[in-house]
């Protein structure tokens, strides 16, 4: 797997969240992105909604 380390900061309806994670490019295409806290992971899915990518938890 390819390593991705970056900050995000997300701006939805609440105020914005700094995110610090981790993303790696599996072997099948897809990516996997990981987080330390709830509220980042709960960014990272609504951002990808807004976006239109498909997140799991």
């Amino acid at each position: 797997m390819v390593e991705i380390k970056d900050e995000s900061k997300v701006e939805l309806e609440k105020p914005p969240v700094v995110c610090e994670f981790k993303g790696y490019l599996r072997d099948d295409g897809k990516i996997l992105i990981t987080a330390e806290s709830d509220e980042c992971r709960q960014a990272i899915v609504a951002a990808g909604k807004e976006m239109g990518v498909e997140v799991e938890l």
